[in-house]
């Protein structure tokens, strides 16, 4: 947008500085035909002094490349999206270089450029899954996968030092040459923990307390047909993570626990995931074990703060005869809490909505004053904390019968409304008619009389067709 203003404005080239020390690839329309780069913030400041005094010259020699570090090197970009899916699937399931890419690009923008982002980390992975075809054939797509996610290798933070959590990097960085020297396979390679069971359980359990846990069966099987291996079986931890303050209300960015200034204190062992595995010590040749593993989440967290723990389940594996060792991993990730009975709607305590508001959105008071008419509308405002399949807005008559739908009143696969600058909501349209329809297309009017709206958000894991498995929200009447 600034290179496309600045083109409006009769600029010949754009140079762009950053507000923070390094550098990212700047994005630019079709519609932009002037060269546009991205300096540094002291080079930035160093040219607006300049201007200040006079004239500044830039040059630079046509058709050669310079190098310089990038920030975003060996570490998780920061514009890098968090999961995990709606149904708290880990989400991406793997990493790899994404930030200050220098490739190919169409020749009529220049043939090179250096850009950022999924564009040029899923081209990466692509070829890296053809390099895995390559040396073994014998490889179906899901085998493909399973290697690729078991060998990655997990990321820590570039700053904190810390393990990411599977969240944000999936299994950690794509490593080709594990994979294709891999001799064991193991599967599942996620594991995605979207229900838990509560109880007091043998074993599990500290102090007769009640945990949440979840199990899984890992398949390992020693695909080298000659020698046995044994297997050392341990676990990394990550923080978990919250979406949510101490005072209940959304964050643009996850806190941590532990959190970055935790350092220096010890840290509750219940406070953080355990997972409990069989004793196993040996593999045959060319055979398989089944490990039942249990993963017991953190209770020693408040589930009132909503809190998402992760991390890997490593495994070091060694062969007969051989002095190497090779690791795998498989990243799980949960939900310390009971996922199904979270509210997808955002408190009115701490949002004020759901609301009525006027058609420029400025918050009804008092919904008994509100007429809807031909000449007079109104808006329905809402806000999603949690990811919902489907939201409905319908009136509803002074018996409690549903006339129709809203205007925009129904919505499938509705993300979280994110607490940014400007924070985002969602809406409905209060009018003089309704739709019996979903998708909007049969309009009916409505007589006069008294009515309410109703809105209805289905739960995580819900079933559409299940009344008790939506959260519902009824406004105040009005004429």
């Amino acid at each position: 947008e600034k290179a496309l203003l600045a083109q409006q404005a009769g600029a010949v080239a754009l140079l762009v500085y950053n507000n923070v020390d390094g550098v990212t690839s700047p994005a630019t329309d079709a519609e932009v035909n002037i060269p546009v780069a991205m300096i540094y913030a002291a080079d930035g400041r160093f040219a607006l002094d300049g201007l200040a005094n006079g004239v500044v010259t830039v040059s630079a020699a046509k058709n050669t490349f310079g190098t310089f570090p990038s920030d975003l090197g060996g570490g998780m970009s920061d514009f890098s999206s968090f999961g995990p899916s709606p149904e708290l699937g880990i989400s991406p399931v793997i990493s790899a270089p994404g930030g200050n890419i220098f490739s190919t690009y169409p020749l009529n923008q220049g043939r090179f450029a250096t850009l950022s982002g999924t564009s040029m980390a899923t081209p990466y992975v692509s070829g890296v899954a053809a390099l895995l075809k390559q040396a073994r054939p014998e490889l179906g797509v899901k085998d493909i996968q399973r290697l690729l996610l078991t060998t990655a290798k997990p990321l820590n933070h570039k700053d904190t030092g810390k393990l990411i959590h599977p969240y944000w990097s999936g299994s950690g960085l794509v490593n080709v040459y594990d994979a294709i020297k891999a001799r064991a396979g193991i599967n599942p390679p996620v594991l995605s923990l979207n229900d838990t069971h509560y109880g007091v359980v043998e074993g599990l359990s500290e102090n007769h307390e009640p945990v949440r846990w979840s199990s899984a069966t890992i398949t390992i099987k020693n695909t080298d047909g000659s020698r046995g291996m044994s297997v050392v079986a341990g676990e990394l931890v990550a923080d978990s993570l919250s979406m949510y303050a101490a005072n209940g209300t959304l964050l643009p960015v996850p806190r941590t626990w532990p959190d970055n200034n935790s350092n220096n204190v010890t840290v509750a062992c219940n406070t953080l995931p355990r997972v409990v595995y069989p004793n196993i010590r040996h593999v045959v040749a060319g055979e398989s074990v089944d490990l039942h593993v249990y993963i017991v989440a953190p209770s020693g967290l408040s589930e009132s703060d909503r809190w998402f723990y992760g991390g890997f389940l490593n495994f070091t594996l060694q062969w007969e005869g051989e002095s190497s060792k090779s690791t795998f991993v498989v990243p799980y990730a949960g939900y310390n809490g009971n996922y199904r009975n979270l509210d997808v709607l955002s408190s009115s305590s701490l949002s004020g909505l759901p609301a009525l508001a006027d058609s420029s959105e400025g918050i009804i008071s008092d919904p008994s004053q509100l007429v809807v008419s031909k000449n007079s509308t109104a808006l329905l405002l809402y806000s999603i904390d949690v990811p919902t399949r489907v939201v409905s807005a319908t009136m509803v008559d002074a018996n409690n019968k549903t006339l129709g739908y809203l205007g925009y009143g129904y919505q499938e696969y509705n993300i979280r409304n994110l607490p940014l600058s400007e924070p985002s909501i969602s809406g409905a349209l209060i009018a003089d008619s309704v739709y019996k329809d979903k998708e909007g297309t049969v309009e009916m009017a409505v007589p006069p009389g008294k009515y309410h709206v109703r809105l209805e958000a289905l739960r995580p894991f819900g079933d559409v067709k299940n009344k008790r498995d939506y959260q519902t929200w009824d406004s105040a009447s009005f004429i």
